[in-house]
């Protein structure tokens, strides 16, 4: 069986407009790697407990987009994980990466 986990991540240091690199932790059997998202938020605003990004403001339609995004980034994850259930093959990291999470 395997041990899978994906967590959303900020990056602790921030580039000169205040915002900085979002990313998921993904844990498969104990072995740790990082998928860039390519999206930059303010680290206040992300929810790493929810998985999403908060609002930046009221109207924020870049927010929705990008949380949208990530979701279906962990749909893609966890499509990967029920394959994997299903041959009854091990999981490997490069594997989730490779599967273009």
């Amino acid at each position: 069986m395997n041990k899978t986990s994906v967590y959303l991540r900020v990056r602790d240091r921030p580039r000169n407009d205040g915002n900085s690199s979002v990313y998921f932790s993904i844990t498969v059997n104990g072995l740790v790697d990082k998928l860039n998202l390519e999206i930059y938020w303010p680290e206040k605003l992300v929810d790493k407990a929810a998985n999403n990004l908060k609002p930046r403001n009221k109207a924020d339609k870049v927010c929705n987009n990008n949380n949208l995004m990530i979701g279906k980034e962990i749909g893609k994850f966890n499509e990967i994980l029920v394959i994997h259930r299903l041959s009854s093959n091990i999981l490997s990291i490069d594997q989730c990466i490779k599967g273009k999470l």
